[in-house]
């Protein structure tokens, strides 16, 4: 078999057919498990929820439209299946094959899980904590703001040790454009750095940021 590159670390698409995959939740989950690794048609069936006739029909399409390519052969008791490997690492779709209306929706089905996952294991901590703990509900703004604490007239905080580390904040703030920036450099910076200083041994947290402009 001829030697092939690496695959590329990012790659433009131009075309409205494969920028359909990536626009398209249910062929963007399909496309995952061969992101950066090798992956059979079936393995990568089962990690994505599809049938193997379907990964099968989408790989050969994704094959033509050079998304993905074939890198191998695994060979098994029932014969020989093909090995596939994303052509590039990342995946750049300009601005002007979407819509607001799409980008929006991307929004949702990219994040709206996982914040969801991560509400339910906030509320978690907070119904592991019993005892004299509950919820403060007092206005901040134009809504309301939940913060953990014991009883009403004990101010203790959710940053108290032993406590377990878990925060939940939402803020509006009246910034200029050069102050927004560096909150979003700050918060930037942060999370690279607890990102590269990881402990081996560590718990697993999960962390989300979120800044925008809010709608006029």
């Amino acid at each position: 078999m001829p030697q092939l590159q690496s695959p590329v670390q990012e790659l433009a698409l131009q075309d409205a057919e494969s920028i359909q995959v990536l626009l398209n939740s249910e062929q963007r989950g399909a496309l995952l498990p061969f992101v950066g690794q090798e992956m059979t048609v079936t393995r990568a069936a089962r990690q994505s929820g599809s049938s193997a006739n379907t990964t099968l029909a989408r790989v050969k399409r994704w094959v033509r439209l050079g998304i993905l390519r074939t890198v191998g052969e695994e060979h098994h008791p029932r014969g020989v299946s093909k090995v596939y490997r994303s052509s590039a690492d990342a995946y750049w779709v300009p601005y002007r094959f979407t819509s607001a209306e799409s980008l929006t929706e991307l929004a949702r089905a990219v994040y709206l899980p996982l914040l969801d996952r991560m509400l339910r294991e906030y509320a978690g901590v907070g119904a592991r904590l019993g005892g004299d703990w509950g919820l403060l509900f007092q206005r901040r703004g134009g809504t309301w703001n939940i913060l953990p604490t014991q009883a009403a007239e004990c101010r203790c905080s959710p940053l108290d040790e032993p406590l377990p580390a878990a925060l939940l904040e939402l803020e509006t703030l009246v910034l200029t454009s050069g102050q927004a920036k560096a909150l979003q450099r700050g918060l930037m910076q942060l999370l690279e750095q607890y990102r590269h200083g990881a402990h081996p041994h560590g718990e697993t947290y999960n962390v989300f940021i979120g800044l925008a402009p809010a709608a006029v």
